[in-house]
């Protein structure tokens, strides 16, 4: 028996690495600390990732205090790496951005086509501000067309928990198969997958408005590959 698939309605998407380059944020405090410790990407992980993400989800904890007890760990001072960021003629130091950042190429083209084409456009993100401040923020970069910005923080959990993409189908009175989720993070690209959502591996594609060739999606239901398909 041939099972009917509803319309896809959303397209579900992270920010950073999609949107606009946020490679700069997930690489700068671990250059800094290599630069006064000698340790590995993995060690300096295993104790930053439990300190973002308590910063992406829990009230009153931001990202400048997850800095701080991450460096406290390696016996660094903050103030050491404030005084850093100070000296550094590219950089800002600003709760809201450390280095201008901007959109990439085709996003407001092609999410205006998609709006015009009757899909909504939902960013999911683990970040360590509210939605609303990001859609502030996104707007600021140059987005001419507003998206709704769900953040880890406004729910207390980050992708691809369960609870945050049914927070999102809730909230936008979606079902599963009325969205695809996109996305670049192989493990949220695999979690996604394993709860059932259709998926769009951003790293396959050539930019932004390669999208636009998908839609519309016809699904193909699949078995589960494995994680290691993801790498």
């Amino acid at each position: 028996m041939k099972t009917t698939r509803n319309k896809i309605k959303a397209i579900l998407s992270d920010g950073g690495g999609i949107l606009f380059d946020d490679s700069h944020q997930k690489n700068e405090l671990y250059d800094f600390v290599r630069k006064n410790r000698n340790l590995s990407k993995k060690k300096f992980m295993s104790v930053w990732s439990k300190y973002k993400i308590k910063a992406q989800t829990k009230e009153g904890y931001d990202r400048e205090k997850a800095y701080a007890d991450t460096l406290k760990k390696f016996n660094i001072p903050y103030k050491t790496y404030v005084n850093y960021l100070n000296s550094q003629s590219d950089i800002v130091l600003n709760d809201k951005t450390r280095v201008e950042v901007k959109l990439k190429p085709h996003v407001n083209k092609t999410i205006s086509e998609m709006l015009k084409n009757g899909y909504n456009y939902i960013v999911m993100t683990d970040a360590t501000k509210h939605g609303a401040e990001l859609e502030s923020k996104l707007e600021k970069m140059g987005l001419e067309n507003h998206v709704d910005v769900i953040s880890s923080k406004d729910i207390g959990a980050c992708k691809p928990s369960k609870k945050f993409f049914d927070y999102v189908l809730k909230k936008y009175k979606l079902k599963k198969d009325e969205v695809l989720f996109l996305a670049h993070d192989h493990d949220e690209l695999y979690g996604a997958k394993k709860l059932g959502y259709d998926i769009i591996d951003y790293n396959k594609l050539k930019d932004f408005s390669d999208i636009m060739k998908i839609l519309p999606y016809k699904s193909e239901r699949k078995k589960l590959p494995s994680y290691n398909e993801f790498v």
